[in-house]
């Protein structure tokens, strides 16, 4: 956008200005489309779970775990030793129990609250506050990528003895290293669901997978 100018929001251009802090080398084993898929999403995964304190024996739900951030979070999420509820639909459930996922809900036939309780945290990437609110302990985390946090939300935390937050990626070069590390020792996997190329059709194209809701894994421009 004109109004973007330090380019915060992104932008479909060949070349971009980029400070140096913000940049990771690509680990040998991967493509330029595979290493285009970890930036964006692998940062705002691995942040927001280090802003939800997760580590070994906590439970943390991630919604869309199909989704770009959802496949990354699910990853590290096990990789910092937690149990890792998920939501997708019946057709990822075999995907994200590879990626690691301890229980893969249904979003179709089931609530989350019918099945989770007592979760230490909640990565939010779909708007449902109050549902992850409810599947909260005392103490419990939650954070939303996705929504803005109403004041009677934020009244209902302060009662319930429950921190809700919103979350915002802050690129940084050594979080990036960190993903880059993962993945060259096969630990961390990159999943793409489809690619188009930089052209008006190929842009509009992407936007219309993206808005379907039924992209599995990033989506990805080539030049």
């Amino acid at each position: 956008p004109a109004n973007d100018v330090t380019g915060r929001f992104g932008s479909y251009a060949e070349f971009m200005a980029v400070d140096t802090n913000q940049l990771a080398k690509i680990p040998d084993n991967l493509t330029d489309s595979e290493a285009a898929a970890v930036p964006l999403a692998g940062e705002t995964a691995l942040q927001m779970l280090r802003a939800l304190q997760i580590g070994p024996g906590k439970k943390v739900l991630i919604q869309a775990g199909a989704g770009g951030v959802g496949i990354f979070a699910i990853q590290l999420a096990k990789l910092m030793g937690a149990q890792v509820a998920t939501t997708v639909s019946a057709s990822n459930v075999a995907l994200v129990q590879q990626l690691g996922a301890d229980i893969a809900i249904d979003y179709h036939k089931h609530a989350i609250q019918d099945i989770l309780s007592d979760y230490d945290a909640v990565l939010d990437t779909i708007g449902d506050i109050d549902g992850g609110m409810d599947i909260l302990s005392s103490g419990g985390r939650l954070i939303t990528i996705s929504a803005s946090l109403s004041p009677e939300q934020t009244q209902r935390a302060h009662n319930e003895t429950k921190t809700i937050a919103t979350g915002w990626l802050q690129p940084n070069g050594q979080d990036l290293q960190q993903l880059a590390d993962y993945i060259a020792n096969d630990q961390l996997k990159i999943i793409i669901d489809s690619q188009y190329p930089l052209t008006t059709s190929g842009i509009q194209a992407a936007h219309a997978r993206i808005e379907s809701h039924h992209a599995r894994g990033k989506i990805i421009i080539n030049l």
